[in-house]
């Protein structure tokens, strides 16, 4: 069953990086969005090991 993974408070210029290494660890990134404070938060599904 695979799992969710997120990663919070992460600054808008590093959001590309973050989702291409869930990418590279062979997630899929679902999901990003904009927190309060102007960090972003990414969501992603990752297989099981």
């Amino acid at each position: 069953m695979p799992t969710e993974r997120e990663i919070n408070d992460i600054p808008e210029e590093n959001v590309a990086e973050v989702m291409q290494g869930f990418i590279d660890a062979g997630c899929d990134p679902v999901t990003k969005h904009e927190q309060d404070n102007e960090l972003w938060t990414v969501k992603a599904i990752c297989p099981d090991e």
